[in-house]
């Protein structure tokens, strides 16, 4: 719940940031944040669901693989162009991709399954 509530408070400023006038550096830094901590919670997450079991783990891994591809090929396109209106857009749409289908979904479905 902690890191779910810490990608809450980074999608936050993502939205602040974009809104406006935008700082491309700030933006930068930001998506790269999200990159590592959203690696490293689905990794944990995974981790609990093969300690407990979880039914549904190669589904669950299965939407991570395919997230942090999207990630992946966000993080080049940055690279190739830079901070881009197109990108600012798939970055919110990647954000509320994760909260409402993933977060939303998925990660309730397991914590239910866990408690």
């Amino acid at each position: 719940d902690e890191q779910h509530k810490e990608i809450y408070r980074k999608a936050d400023v993502v939205f602040q940031l974009t809104s406006g006038e935008v700082d491309n550096q700030e933006v930068v830094k930001t998506f790269k944040y999200l990159v590592t901590y959203v690696f490293e919670h689905f990794n944990s997450e995974e981790k609990l669901m093969r300690d407990h079991n979880y039914p549904d783990y190669e589904l669950h891994k299965d939407a991570h693989v395919k997230f942090l591809k999207r990630i992946n090929q966000m993080n080049k396109k940055l690279k190739e162009v830079g901070v881009t209106d197109e990108f600012i857009n798939d970055l919110k749409m990647l954000m509320i991709e994760l909260f409402v289908d993933h977060i939303d979904e998925l990660d309730k479905k397991f914590a239910s399954y866990i408690r």
